[in-house]
């Protein structure tokens, strides 16, 4: 073959190839980076950032009651303590007053069968003349 005619056909393939080349790279592109657009594009009103910081505000401002809970937690434990405690101490009293009363009643019992022997016998005596 001619060098001349090769080259002029080495130059109308180049053309010919060249731009379609040019469009399927591009088409490729256009793939990717509309994937990529759809990753990071903002699709609604806000700003992004906006919103970030919004979020960033309610995490701070919860950590702040989280905080405040745990201190009142920490306080009804103590006070629960403070009451089981105290429970513990009227238990105790209520023990002993139980059994003074178990005994004063055993007592009082003891008494008032002796008493009743007493005014039986009273009574037998003077029935009899």
């Amino acid at each position: 073959m001619d060098p001349a005619v090769a080259s002029v056909l080495g130059i109308l393939i180049s053309s010919v190839i060249g731009p379609v080349l040019i469009l399927l790279v591009q088409r490729r592109q256009g793939r990717v980076l509309a994937a990529t657009h759809e990753q990071v594009a903002n699709t609604h009103d806000t700003n992004l950032r906006d919103d970030l910081d919004k979020l960033q505000a309610q995490v701070v401002a919860m950590r702040g009651d989280v905080t405040v809970i745990r201190a009142q937690v920490t306080t009804a434990r103590a006070d629960l303590a403070d009451v089981k405690a105290s429970s513990a101490h009227t238990d105790e009293k209520v023990s002993r007053i139980g059994g003074q009363l178990d005994a004063h009643l055993t007592s009082a019992a003891a008494t008032d069968a002796g008493v009743h022997a007493r005014l039986a016998a009273l009574e037998n005596r003077q029935e009899k003349p």
